[in-house]
Formats: C-alpha cells, structure tokens, sequence
C-alpha cells in the first residue's frame, strides 16, 4: 500500500534535482536519484573526495574532531563533506537547507544511506554489541521546530536507525528560553549558549551504552560537545559523534 501512495505523489508530483530543480527521470528507482540529477550526484560525489587538511585523509574517512569536541571526550567524529561558507550553490549547502527547511523523506533517507558505512566502521571500532549501541541526535529549538516543521537531526537519526537497525533514543532534549541560535553567535559564546541550552531528556537508561549523536552540520562544535558531556555523565560508556557536514574552517588548523 505504501509504494503504491508513493507511486502515485510520484505521479502528480513528479521529482526535482533539489539543487537544479531539473526533473528527475521517473519513476525513481535508485535512492540518489530521489534527491539529485546526474548531474548534481557527481558534484556530490566530488565533494566527498575531499581532504582533510589536518589529517590528509578524504573527508569521509577523517575522523578528526574540533578543540571543543576533543575537551568534551568525544572518541571519534565523521562527517560526508565540508560545508562551503558563501557559496549558496554548493551542492551540499543546498542539500543541508533543504534538510533544514523541509520534511521530505527522502533526504533523510539519502542522507542515512550515505552515513551508515561510517556508523558501522565506528560500531566496529568501539566493540560493542548492537544491544549496547543506540544513535540520539542533537534536537533542535522549539521556535525552529514551530518553523520549520521538523527536527532535522531527529529526522536524519530516524532514518539511520532505520537503516542499520540500531535503536534510535531521544536522550537529549533543549531548555526552555534557550533558543539562541548559534550562527549568530562567536565561538566563545557559542560554547557557553550550548552548555545553557541542552538537559538530559527522559528516564531510559544510558549505563554502559554506546552512544552515536548525530547532527547535520557541525561549526565550532559546541553543541555536540554539550550535548556528549550530558551523555557520559548521565553514564554513557563512549560518545562517537556524524554529521552530513562539518563547516570548512574545519579542513585546516588555522
């Protein structure tokens, strides 16, 4: 019943290239070619050859973590691409807006297809069983929320669950009065907007756990720091933190 629903939104409305609006061939088979043309999937890729200028990895397979994310404990940070900072055209900042500002499914979806080879090299990595693992994500304000429609992050850690079949916990969760957003923030106020802005959410049990926190795109890393030192104080074993992108000041130390 539900592929025949798609078929038929597919049908009276017919999928665009979210980057050009080229529409695509239908119907759609290939989950890339839900959210790209060909065109834009091979800049996508392209931006996923990238390389950290810190560690001289491709972007996909650098695991370095900002000054506050490393402060914080987090144990390994993985990311698609680099958020490029002024151009609006860039493949993947029009991916992340539309993330951001619509409640489509199949970027989520895309995104967490993208992202799972990661979660399973650090699942991997940290040695524990998938019944000692669960993914929580950095949540939203709920002005942003109210706007938009949605919570990116929880949409993108939905869909990763999904996909790897990890168990998906609502472990974070924001204060009330604290919704200043970051952008326009300095680093410095960042960190400490961040530390006054997240509380641990419900009573389910993080002893022990394996914990992956997933955002959209990382810049100072101050949320994800926040929101790692809630985690293992409320006792959870490690913290590996994905996101779709993390912001090209990163690439490099200066």
């Amino acid at each position: 019943m539900k592929r025949f629903l798609n078929f038929v939104a597919e049908l009276f409305f017919p999928p665009a290239c979210i980057c050009c609006r080229t529409l695509l061939d239908w119907p759609v088979e290939r989950e890339d070619h839900k959210v790209f043309c060909d065109t834009c999937l091979k800049k996508w890729e392209n931006e996923r050859l990238d390389t950290c200028g810190i560690c001289g990895k491709r972007v996909t397979a650098c695991a370095c973590l900002t000054d506050v994310m490393e402060e914080a404990r987090c144990v390994s940070y993985r990311k698609l691409v680099y958020y490029r900072h002024g151009k609006v055209d860039a493949v993947q900042n029009r991916l992340i807006f539309h993330l951001k500002h619509t409640c489509v499914a199949q970027v989520p979806r895309f995104l967490a297809t993208q992202m799972l080879p990661a979660l399973r090299e650090l699942l991997m990595e940290s040695g524990a069983e998938e019944s000692q693992a669960c993914i929580t994500y950095v949540p939203r304000s709920r002005c942003a929320r109210r706007e938009n429609g949605a919570d990116q992050a929880e949409l993108l850690a939905k869909a990763l669950s999904e996909a790897s079949q990890i168990e998906v916990c609502r472990f974070i969760s924001r204060n009330r009065g604290q919704n200043k957003p970051q952008k326009s923030l300095s680093p410095t106020a960042r960190v400490q907007n961040a530390k006054q802005s997240f509380a641990i959410a419900n009573d389910v049990s993080r002893e022990g756990k394996t914990v992956f926190l997933v955002d959209d795109i990382v810049t100072t890393g101050a949320s994800m720091a926040a929101c790692a030192r809630l985690l293992r104080r409320s006792g959870a074993k490690a913290v590996y933190c994905l996101s779709v992108a993390s912001d090209d000041a990163n690439q490099s130390r200066a």
